[in-house]
């Protein structure tokens, strides 16, 4: 069975499990969805929400993101639930919901790490990302 050592004292283990170098995952994303970055999707691994950068973006024009927040780094990390303060928040899922509601407030970085694939940063990091969604 695939294990992955995420830190000093933690790793994480699973049949799925896939690590994969920046520059291949890059590619990969390209591949699937075309060169605009802002057009490609994720899928977030708990509640199942496809989101995009365009829609982070969305969120940012309107304000509920700062500006200062670089959404393509939390695209593939976060649910849009967890920014969305347009959805009611007894409509936006938990991790702890008996019934799984979309979107979520989900996070890969909190105690449950619910992913399959990890990408390899330059410097070596193992950075745990959702899934990429469907190709177009």
């Amino acid at each position: 069975m695939p294990k992955i050592q995420l830190s000093n004292n933690g790793s994480i283990e699973g049949p799925e499990l896939k690590e994969m170098p920046l520059k291949d995952w890059l590619a990969e994303g390209e591949r699937r969805f075309g060169a605009d970055k802002t057009q490609w999707k994720w899928k977030c691994s708990h509640c199942g929400h496809v989101q995009s950068i365009a829609d982070f973006l969305e969120l940012k024009k309107l304000g509920i993101i700062k500006k200062e927040v670089d959404v393509g780094r939390i695209v593939y990390f976060s649910c849009i639930g967890r920014f969305d303060t347009r959805i009611p928040k007894e409509n936006v899922g938990t991790i702890f919901d008996k019934k799984i509601r979309s979107p979520c407030n989900y996070t890969l970085g909190g105690l449950f790490v619910f992913t399959h694939t990890f990408v390899i940063s330059e410097s070596g990091e193992k950075i745990p990302v959702f899934e990429f969604a469907k190709e177009k």
